[in-house]
């Protein structure tokens, strides 16, 4: 079979002890380590000399992306994987949104919070839903996320439905698992127990930085802060899982824009001050609209990019858990819900949804996320916005379709791209400083010295 070099390959323009190229194929995610003198440029193209190299040497650049089939489209080929890991799935994932009120008025928040509840006379429609998909026998865990509103405000109904859904999982010879996005505001002790009872392994958090900021930022409708009450309900939890020799996943959350961008060290030294860490890990988000104008305050794409790559570095220095990596180590095949061949999110009003960001924003109450009802008879939507995602990549119409980085990010946020802001991932801003950063903070001289010919960085 012959070969060509990929794509989809990054390499460092910086030579390491005048003999070695760092190279990256954005279609594994893998970083690779080798002499130069096996690379060759022509115009701006940098490729690899395949001449120079020995039979396992190629097979193992195949093996891991960096060289191709000559013949092969490779923008077809990805996106093929991408389809097709959807469809594949084992992980059969819905989103139940349980209530539309929320204890908080965040700043920035778009929805349009109001006192109410899922009804629990809705279980019969979505088990109807699950259990279309379930009969495939394709699935191996059904896994639930618990959203908002502020999910905790209806912890009765994530019991009662947890108790139906585990049965239709083992029914099903699958496996169950709990996720939950919250606040933390009412994460008390008890009621964590109560979700670890049903199967939550997944907690995600938002803290916005320290007191008076995360309080600012986040206050009760009320006016009086929030920042208290979270850190105490953490500090139990982290108690309770050392006792009891537990180790659920809790991501902080810190959502930033130019107001708190400089109080993440010091909620960081917080947190380990007050030994959170290492049961919780830590990342940063970027403020972004949300059916509203939130993001008129928030850092350029530039500016954000630097600081998530000086947070990560702070945390690895500091031994503390980073919910994400400098760059990816793998590609990403599933983007989201919209993009999902079955996911799902349904809300107190019965709406289904194909994007979690958009249930009680009145700028989204339209057709085009909204693509059915609890309400109706059942039957599968044929919604379109997954066929035409890929199929504007595949047609060029968006930039992805000649993006190195596609593989790592499948595109981003579809309804970003819909509204005209490109979602591209932070990490694509200052790659090479990524590259060389983690390099040269796991790496020793020894290892760059290595005789191999190359060797995963």
């Amino acid at each position: 079979m012959k070969l060509k070099t990929s794509e989809y390959i990054y390499t460092s323009p910086i030579t390491i002890k005048d003999k070695f190229k760092l190279i990256y194929s954005t279609r594994s995610g893998q970083l690779l380590v080798i002499p130069k003198s096996y690379l060759s440029q022509k115009e701006n193209k940098i490729s690899i000399d395949m001449n120079k190299l020995s039979k396992e040497y190629l097979l193992g650049l195949k093996d891991k992306s960096f060289l191709v089939p000559e013949n092969e489209n490779e923008i077809e080929t990805v996106v093929e994987n991408a389809l097709q890991s959807a469809q594949d799935t084992e992980v059969l994932y819905k989103i139940i949104s349980l209530s539309a009120n929320c204890q908080l008025a965040c700043k920035y928040c778009g929805q349009s919070n109001y006192n109410k509840n899922i009804s629990e006379n809705f279980y019969s429609s979505i088990e109807e839903r699950i259990v279309n998909n379930l009969k495939t026998n394709q699935f191996k865990q059904l896994k639930i996320g618990w959203f908002g509103g502020e999910p905790l405000l209806a912890i009765k109904t994530i019991k009662n439905f947890s108790e139906k859904f585990i049965v239709l999982a083992e029914k099903f010879n699958c496996s169950y698992e709990g996720m939950i996005t919250t606040n933390g505001y009412s994460l008390s002790l008890e009621n964590f127990k109560l979700l670890r009872k049903y199967k939550v392994n997944v907690f995600e958090v938002t803290i916005d930085g320290p007191k008076t900021t995360h309080d600012k930022r986040r206050n009760l409708k009320n006016g009086s802060g929030s920042f208290d009450k979270i850190i105490s309900n953490l500090k139990s939890i982290h108690q309770y899982c050392i006792e009891n020799k537990e180790n659920p996943t809790i991501n902080i959350r810190c959502n930033i824009d130019k107001e708190n961008q400089n109080d993440i060290e010091e909620l960081i030294t917080y947190l380990h001050d007050n030994k959170l860490f290492p049961l919780i890990r830590f990342y940063i988000a970027p403020i972004i609209d949300w059916g509203n104008d939130a993001s008129k305050n928030s850092l350029s794409k530039k500016e954000f990019s630097q600081l998530h790559m000086n947070t990560i570095k702070h945390l690895k220095e500091n031994d503390i858990k980073s919910v994400f990596p400098f760059f990816p180590t793998a590609p990403k095949l599933s983007l989201c819900t919209l993009t999902s061949e079955y996911g799902e999110l349904y809300d107190v009003e019965g709406n289904i949804y194909k994007c979690t960001e958009t249930s009680y924003v009145d700028a989204y109450q339209d057709k085009l996320f909204n693509i059915g009802s609890l309400k109706e008879p059942f039957k599968k939507y044929d919604h379109n916005l997954r066929k035409d995602w890929y199929a504007k990549i595949l047609n060029g119409e968006l930039k992805c379709s000649t993006c190195k980085f596609y593989p790592l990010c499948g595109g981003g946020c579809p309804k970003s791209w819909m509204e005209g802001e490109p979602p591209c991932p932070s990490f694509v801003y200052n790659f090479e400083e990524r590259l060389l950063t983690y390099f040269y903070m796991t790496r020793t001289d020894n290892q760059v010295s290595n005789k191999k010919q190359y060797y995963e960085a």
